[in-house]
């Protein structure tokens, strides 16, 4: 009985104490933002929009031509949002695609099929529905995909090769170049 008062005691302290330091405004709550960051440097970056971004902007690099780099995004416009980027073959629908995520795992590359990833369904607070929640975002997916595969790298690769076939006619058909000095 004395161990059972002491507990209670030291439970209703305990909760005394701590009241006064409940963030119940939106200024203590930014106060106390700052102050943490101010004990250790934070990173700018590091939401999982962003983890998508970087990744992607290393793949769009590639230029890849038989695989294609999507948005995805589940949750839209909630507090559980998540973002990632998904591959697909050519011409192959989103939701056949596999996921890259390497904000999840906190920065561990998480993959799987977008039909597989259990973790992102729809109506989980009921089991596992096996619908996903992951739905293409258009506009971050053309933003991946600004590049032209199979396309020439740039205009001036283009006029280098015009301007070398023009002068290999030139000089298969006996015409003189005008750059070359005229001999008397």
């Amino acid at each position: 009985m004395l161990k059972m008062m002491r507990r209670f005691f030291w439970v209703v302290l305990f909760l005394v104490l701590i009241h006064p330091t409940w963030a119940k405004d939106e200024r203590s709550i930014r106060d106390l933002a700052k102050a943490l960051t101010k004990l250790a440097r934070a990173r700018k970056r590091g939401w999982c929009g962003h983890w998508a971004q970087d990744i992607g902007t290393q793949l769009k690099e590639l230029k890849l031509r038989t695989l294609v780099i999507h948005w995805g995004v589940a949750y839209d416009h909630t507090s559980s949002e998540n973002n990632c980027l998904v591959v697909t073959a050519r011409n192959q629908p989103f939701t056949d695609g596999i996921i890259l995520d390497g904000w999840r795992r906190a920065g561990r590359l998480f993959w799987c099929p977008v039909i597989k990833d259990d973790e992102y369904e729809v109506e989980q607070h009921y089991g596992h529905s096996g619908i996903t929640a992951w739905k293409e975002n258009n506009q971050w997916s053309a933003w991946l995909q600004d590049y032209e595969p199979g396309k020439p790298k740039s205009k001036m690769a283009t006029d280098n090769k015009a301007s070398k076939a023009s002068s290999e006619r030139d000089e298969r058909g006996g015409n003189s170049d005008s750059r070359q000095p005229v001999t008397p």
